[in-house]
């Protein structure tokens, strides 16, 4: 059996971000308005819990060498350095310990375009009110330690599986006491394992 050691780690830097963006409004008309806003967020020092999955993997990659898409993986790197006493293994190699923890990460960072539509129309049949937003995101990366090379979240194997896309519509209508809305948020595409 694996026995899972998880501490608090008294030794966490403060977490800080900065974020910018820039956006436009067109309202053609008083009761219609499209918006599209660039969004550029780094954050620094990002607070997160460790994954067993996440450190099994850094480990497995450390002791060969190389990731499962053939990348090489230099065993001195922080990554390294911190993953492979984080896992204890036997005489034989097998399996028998895992120590977690939350961690700072060197940083993240993200950038891409939202993109919302509204239009309200009032009728004798009630008021109706259509919603719509688009997000595309250009770069998603991360760095786990200070030294490591950013890794590109979108990348093949890079053991994200985030999309890079997402929509949401909605349409609603009410009439005095009566109200209902319909609603989609179709993903993009994520990786088909």
């Amino acid at each position: 059996s694996l026995v899972v050691t998880r501490r608090v780690n008294h030794e966490l830097d403060t977490e800080t971000s900065s974020a910018w963006t820039a956006g436009l409004v067109w309202s053609p008309m008083a009761n219609l308005d499209f918006s599209i806003d660039y969004f550029n967020i780094e954050l620094r020092q990002q607070v997160q819990d460790l994954r067993i999955d996440g450190i099994l993997q850094d480990e497995a990659n450390c002791r060969l060498g190389r990731r499962p898409d053939g990348s090489t993986v230099d065993a001195a790197s922080p990554t390294c350095v911190d993953a492979l006493p984080r896992v204890g293994r036997n005489d034989d190699g097998d399996l028998y310990s895992i120590y977690i923890n939350p961690i700072n990460i060197a940083r993240e960072r993200t950038n891409g375009i939202d993109f919302n539509a509204r239009y309200h129309l009032e009728t004798r049949f009630g008021s109706f009110r259509f919603n719509g937003n688009y997000s595309w995101v250009r770069e998603q990366e991360s760095q786990q330690s200070s030294g490591d090379p950013v890794e590109d979240q979108f990348a093949v194997n890079s053991g994200f599986d985030i999309p890079r896309s997402k929509a949401s519509v909605s349409l609603s209508w009410d009439k005095d006491r009566w109200t209902t809305t319909l609603h989609g948020g179709p993903l993009g595409k994520l990786a088909n394992y």
